[in-house]
């Protein structure tokens, strides 16, 4: 079954700029393979979405923006990886694991649309990944969210 779900990993879609961005059958996926990540570690998280509108409206939102990609192969990935980490992490589609599951994913595209260009280090610790949700779930302005997100991400780039 984790092959299966392995391979949906690479059912990333390419848009017309040529950035990369996810479909919802490859964050179900990497959301399927934490879950049973952390079922190894002993959690008993269920395997469940939440609100799967919440999914589709990221990757729609990825696709119908195209005023907000600047053409810069490095700004557009952040762009991409910021949006997806903080819809998942922040809106919660599922009903569990939703913060690993956006930093999963904002890797992944971070090094499809990067490492041609730039190697991604992901040396950053996790907690940082975690402080920012808490600030976003503490009704912080999703504006300053997305930039302390992005910020964060910044780092597994250069390091």
């Amino acid at each position: 079954m984790k092959d299966r779900k392995v391979k949906k990993l690479l059912e990333l879609k390419k848009l017309s700029n040529g950035i990369i961005i996810p479909t919802e059958e490859v964050i179900i996926s990497v959301h399927d393979i934490i879950i049973e990540d952390r079922k190894l570690l002993g959690k008993n998280d269920p395997i469940s979405i939440r609100d799967q509108g919440l999914i589709k409206h990221l990757c729609d939102t990825l696709i119908d923006r195209p005023h907000k990609y600047s053409g810069n192969v490095s700004e557009d990935a952040l762009y991409v990886a910021t949006e997806t980490f903080y819809f998942i992490a922040c809106e919660h589609p599922f009903i569990e694991a939703n913060k690993s599951t956006g930093y999963v994913c904002s890797l992944l595209l971070l090094h499809v649309n990067l490492s041609k260009d730039e190697p991604i280090k992901s040396g950053s610790p996790s907690h940082e990944a975690e402080e920012i949700v808490k600030l976003a779930e503490g009704g912080k302005d999703p504006k300053e969210v997305r930039k302390l997100i992005k910020k964060f991400l910044q780092k597994e780039i250069s390091g």
